[in-house]
């Protein structure tokens, strides 16, 4: 079993029951101590808020489901699940991990089990080797969307030392100067950013 379909076992598993117990959550999902404090941890930061309730004596999810998910069939959360998997695939880490959250969101907020099918398709996607890199379309689609509609946004960009940095482009535009670039339209700054330089943007 493969650390995504280890988490979603734990996701199903705080969804199907009141409270679970750290030592249950070790023996269904195979893993040591520490290994079952991280994946909560990833869990929570995830958007998926954890907490230990003391009386219980073990772990809780701390929202309700959503109804959204609830009107889906088995049918339409294994395709909604299976094309964000494969997406994943066409993406850079830091979308990547975005779409991986999405995806536990998703299967916790379900009343299906979707463990098993994940677990398959983990190994199916894992098989192969060369994918293209949608990342720059993903990147251009959400600028264009943040510029639509007057929004701000959080570029992550890979710097010249190859480490990356975050930058806010209040109220983005897009420019065509050799390549595509993201500037600022409402006042006359040279700062601007390559489309492909950026590995993320966040809408806010």
């Amino acid at each position: 079993m493969g650390r995504m379909a280890k988490v979603l076992n734990l996701i199903n598993l705080l969804h199907s029951r009141s409270s679970v117990s750290l030592e249950t959550i070790m023996q269904a999902c195979g893993i040591p101590e520490r290994t079952a404090y991280r994946y909560i941890n990833f869990i929570s930061e995830a958007g998926i808020p954890v907490h230990y309730d003391r009386n219980a004596g073990g772990y809780q999810l701390a929202w309700k489901k959503s109804g959204f998910v609830d009107d889906l069939t088995f049918g339409d959360l294994l395709l909604l699940v299976g094309c964000l998997n494969m997406a994943k695939c066409h993406l850079n880490p830091s979308y990547s991990e975005d779409v991986t959250a999405l995806i536990s969101k998703i299967a916790t907020r379900s009343r299906h089990p979707l463990e098993e099918v994940m677990a398959s398709l983990e190994t199916q996607f894992g098989k192969r080797q060369i994918v293209p890199d949608f990342s720059i379309d993903i990147s251009s689609a959400l600028v264009q969307a943040a510029v639509n509609h007057d929004r701000s946004v959080h570029l992550t960009v890979r710097n010249s030392d190859s480490g990356e940095t975050t930058v806010k482009f209040d109220r983005p535009g897009l420019v065509f100067d050799k390549e595509w670039k993201i500037n600022h339209r409402l006042h006359n700054s040279t700062v601007s950013e390559a489309i492909t330089n950026v590995t993320k943007v966040k809408i806010v």
